[in-house]
């Protein structure tokens, strides 16, 4: 068993044909349960999503099936954990790699946005890193296609559907709209991500001090911003701020993020002061696979020495 959720448990398995080393998620399916057929529906549903899926930062579908009541979701195995474990053993990230991260989560944030996805659960616990550092999202389980938008300056709001409506997602990431129950769309996923970039740099998410049910009534109630840290740069505190702007239409899109300073290198920031990519530029932004082997360890260019953290013992 490699982990544990409220709706199954995963495990690593062998492919006896190709050798491949797999994860599978096994969920019970009783008849007997009073909400078997809405659990049926929604497993239903999140296979139907992630069967459409093929990206280098979202976790690979292999399929599925079912057998006495046991249904197996068969997915690439990603050995490094979430990054919520990865916190738990090595403690916060320093913000060069929280840049690193964060630039993999938008990538494949926009192309579930591009085929109107929302996960409308990003956090830690859901963003899977391999032993290459290579992010990919996971869990899918709350995920939805917006059926139809609405266009409000920049701004796409679901409508015409209830789904879009309900309170989903995990207390201390959720977007004020959604606790609400708002008509939403995908920049709730960005609110989200403000929340886990605190969530890598801090160790925890922000209104962790509050109770669930508290911090949802805060975050839905109040203007109040949770406390930064003070060593982060001026690029990643605005990006953070942008993530957590509470008025949904003036809350950035992923694609606008993706050309937001803190996410750049600096060789694409000089010379753009206006941040105008061309299609190429923003063609290499969702392709992190080419971004990764192209990575410029600026923190580390004039030194030979490799920074380790070995962890808690």
């Amino acid at each position: 068993m490699i982990g544990k959720g409220a709706f199954g448990t995963v495990y690593l398995a062998l492919n006896l044909k190709t050798g491949e080393i797999i994860a599978v998620k096994k969920l019970q399916l009783s008849p007997d349960l009073a909400d078997y057929d809405k659990k049926l529906q929604a497993l239903e549903k999140e296979i139907n999503i992630l069967s459409t899926l093929n990206h280098p930062n979202i976790v690979q579908y292999l399929g599925c099936k079912i057998e006495d009541n046991v249904m197996d979701i068969i997915v690439e195995y990603v050995p490094g954990g979430s990054l919520h474990s990865m916190i738990s053993k090595f403690g916060p990230l320093s913000e060069t790699l929280v840049k690193q991260f964060t630039r993999q989560i938008m990538s494949g944030l926009y192309y579930l946005h591009e085929k109107g996805i929302i996960h409308r659960d990003i956090k830690g616990g859901n963003i899977l890193v391999d032993q290459y550092g290579r992010v990919k999202l996971s869990d899918f389980g709350a995920a939805t296609k917006i059926e139809s938008v609405t266009n409000t300056g920049t701004s796409s709001i679901a409508v015409g559907g209830s789904d879009c409506e309900s309170i989903t997602g995990t207390a201390y990431w959720m977007a004020p709209e959604v606790i609400k129950q708002n008509s939403y769309g995908r920049k709730c996923d960005v609110w989200s991500v403000g929340c886990t970039v605190i969530e890598m740099l801090t160790g925890i998410p922000p209104w962790s001090h509050l109770q669930p049910v508290s911090a949802l009534f805060h975050i839905a109630s109040s203007d109040e911003l949770p406390t930064l840290p003070s060593n982060i740069s001026t690029d990643c505190t605005d990006f953070i701020c942008k993530c957590l702007t509470r008025d949904v239409v003036e809350r950035p899109s992923v694609k606008a993020l993706l050309k937001h300073k803190f996410l750049l290198k600096k060789k694409e920031i000089k010379g753009k002061e206006n941040l105008n990519l061309s299609k190429s530029e923003e063609r290499w932004l969702i392709d992190e696979e080419k971004s990764i082997e192209e990575e410029e360890d600026i923190e580390e260019s004039s030194s030979n020495s490799v920074d380790i953290n070995l962890g808690a013992p």
